[in-house]
């Protein structure tokens, strides 16, 4: 998946995975890539949904392929080919995705947006299937995986399809992944909304102290003779870190973080509510319980007892 907002790092982006694909021996219908990655970033729109759609569609067909083959189930029958499916869907939909962040004209960012979604989609329903869960459950029981890598790969993948609900029951299933798509729906509306933020500040000349002198020579002059800041991730860093007036980098920093505006704040919402009826649907109390139950917190509580004890030794000193 391509980079967004940490607000909105959902469900979504859970199940893309971002380990590399390892080495495959013997060609199957999920064979590693045989030819060197070529990405073209001059797409057009046309061809970002065109492409879009077949690549999924051929990484369908060869989940399809090796959950179909007579084949004994094993790291290497199941694990390792259904992580170079992933591995190549991603590689193969690198531009279209990731246009969304880059490309001036905007027909083309809709078009990488309509990628994302339909990516995610793909990655959430492919996760939840029962026949791709059970398939890795048996491949786990065969203890076929050799050394750490492997065993932690074919981990990740069952951790992956157990909290993407492959193993619920079929009406709760077709929830969770109705769910995932709808999270994927409101992350990619919400950083297409802070894409389009045109916020700015106005500072005078004085307030430019500190800035380098290229980013002081791009600044546009409003009708009161005060120049113009754009607020966007391209001038953040530069304005945040050398702008020498406080009261100018507070009214960076609190237009900065209100972009987006209400209608983020709506999306950020139903985000939070959907994010809560999942975690229930997997049997966990509540969204936190469900995103710290497979890393090292382990528990709510583990992590606000960490936030308090590092509160308690720094606030003083701030």
């Amino acid at each position: 998946m391509p980079s967004r907002h940490p607000v909105l790092s959902l469900l979504a982006a859970a199940v893309s995975l971002a380990l590399l694909p390892l080495s495959h021996a013997g060609a199957t219908a999920a064979a590693p890539r045989a030819v060197p990655l070529k990405i073209d970033f001059s797409l057009t729109p046309a061809q970002i949904d065109a492409s879009c759609k077949s690549e999924i569609a051929a990484a369908g067909k060869r989940v399809d392929a090796m959950l179909h083959a007579r084949a004994k189930r094993s790291f290497k029958t199941v694990a390792e080919p259904l992580e170079n499916v992933i591995a190549d869907l991603g590689d193969n939909l690198a531009a279209q995705t990731f246009l969304f962040n880059v490309a001036p004209d905007k027909a083309v960012r809709d078009a990488s947006e309509r990628c994302n979604t339909a990516q995610a989609g793909y990655l959430a329903e492919l996760f939840a299937r029962p026949d791709l869960y059970a398939a890795l459950n048996a491949a786990a029981r065969s203890h076929t995986a050799r050394g750490p890598a492997q065993a932690k790969l074919l981990e990740v993948h069952l951790i992956n399809a157990k909290r993407s609900g492959a193993g619920l029951p079929p009406a709760q299933r077709r929830r969770f992944v109705q769910i995932a798509k709808q999270i994927a729906d409101l992350e990619n509306a919400f950083a297409s909304n802070l894409a389009s933020d045109a916020s700015t500040i106005t500072i005078t000349q004085e307030q430019t102290a500190g800035l380098k002198p290229d980013l002081v020579e791009r600044l546009k002059p409003d009708a009161d003779g005060k120049l113009v800041v754009p607020v966007d991730e391209s001038t953040y860093t530069q304005f945040m870190a050398n702008a020498s007036d406080a009261g100018a980098r507070k009214d960076f920093y609190v237009v900065y973080n209100r972009r987006g505006g209400q209608k983020n704040v709506e999306l950020l919402r139903k985000a939070i509510a959907l994010r809560d009826e999942s975690a229930k649907l997997l049997g966990y109390a509540n969204w936190s319980a469900y995103t710290t139950a497979d890393r090292m917190a382990g528990t709510p509580e583990r992590v606000d007892k960490f936030l308090g004890t590092i509160d308690a030794a720094l606030m003083p000193l701030a």
